[in-house]
């Protein structure tokens, strides 16, 4: 008899804890982070580094990652076939919050959970207008708008103008592929109001390696100074489509150009360029993160959390040997921040 209530206690102690074990885990905030592209570029690397840098402290968080993976290309069945990849995934874990990183996860996957009465949706690492994937009439959504340096980027020409190292003042150029991306990067180019004594070019964006040397080759005169955004997505030539490495192409750019060049990312310098002016991509995950901090911890809601603006910048700087004809004079300032972060190369 006594056995039997033993065993009958035992029983009832287990269900116990599996119960408030379901319960625990039932309760438990999902979040899944849905990058754009893959784990091996700077951009996504940061961005985690900023999100993780916040979760650690909640470990009772359930955190999901998933990389679409995609590149841009003509082909876009690709980037669908992904796209219905990561609404499956988004089905399958049900989570509470999602955060989705960069402006065509808000297009491909954003859209589709406008108004979703379980979904919280934070977006970063976006560009366009959060009206443009029809946010504007959401209540699920709020996140952070990236913004392009460009007020610091003046700030290094205008000073390389004081320095004499440009008497006649500088053109500038901004010179990319021909991808969303790129296109989006020239119309806040464009936008900006803020160039002092810069005169800015054209923007020229060209779809084949063989065009890139040609602008490359063009734009060769003692006023002149060109930002290169993106260039992932060259094709070797009309006739051969295929993708000419990075790598490759900064390679090829820094050997022949004959003007200064600044980058607009850090890829830019990690291949072997002097100097880059980037958003701050740990910051954009830090801020995602941070939102779905206070929507757990604080109890509010979302629609009650106004979308903020993004000015975070990193300096990344390489030395190049002196005799180089376009290098750049960079204030001592920049070169310490660019030093404090680790992104000075030799």
């Amino acid at each position: 008899m006594t056995h039997n209530i033993k065993k009958i206690f035992l029983v009832a102690f287990m269900l116990s804890i599996g119960a408030i074990f379901l319960w625990v885990s039932s309760n438990r905030p999902s979040i899944l982070i849905i990058n754009a592209y893959s784990t091996k570029t700077p951009w996504v690397k940061n961005i985690n580094q900023g999100i993780r840098k916040i979760f650690k402290e909640h470990n009772f968080y359930l955190s999901y990652y998933h990389y679409m993976d995609i590149k841009e290309s003509l082909d876009q069945s690709d980037t669908e076939e992904k796209t219905q990849k990561s609404l499956e995934i988004i089905e399958s874990l049900k989570p509470d919050y999602l955060i989705l990183v960069d402006d065509i996860t808000q297009e491909k996957i954003g859209r589709k959970y406008i108004n979703h009465e379980k979904i919280q949706i934070i977006y970063c690492g976006v560009k366009r207008d959060p009206k443009d994937y029809g946010y504007d009439k959401a209540k699920n959504v709020t996140g952070i708008h990236i913004s392009l340096p460009l007020h610091i980027l003046d700030d290094l020409l205008v000073f390389n103008i004081i320095e004499k190292n440009f008497s006649q003042g500088i053109r500038l150029t901004h010179l990319s592929d021909n991808t969303l991306n790129s296109q989006e990067d020239n119309q806040a180019i464009k936008a900006y109001k803020g160039w002092n004594k810069v005169a800015l070019q054209a923007s020229r964006q060209v779809t084949t390696f063989q065009e890139w040397k040609t602008q490359i080759n063009t734009i060769k005169g003692p006023r002149d100074v060109i930002i290169i955004s993106n260039y992932q997505n060259l094709m070797r030539s009309k006739d051969n489509t295929k993708f000419v490495s990075p790598k490759e192409v900064i390679q090829w750019t820094i050997e022949n150009a004959t003007v200064p060049l600044i980058g607009l990312y850090a890829p830019f310098v990690l291949l072997g360029g002097h100097f880059s002016i980037a958003p701050s991509a740990l910051e954009q995950g830090e801020k995602a993160a941070k939102i779905v901090e206070n929507l757990i911890e604080n109890d509010v809601y979302i629609d009650q959390l106004t979308p903020q603006q993004s000015n975070g910048f990193l300096i990344y700087l390489r030395d190049l040997p002196g005799h180089k004809p376009y290098k750049l004079k960079v204030p001592a300032v920049y070169e310490a921040f660019a030093r404090a972060m680790h992104h000075y190369y030799n």
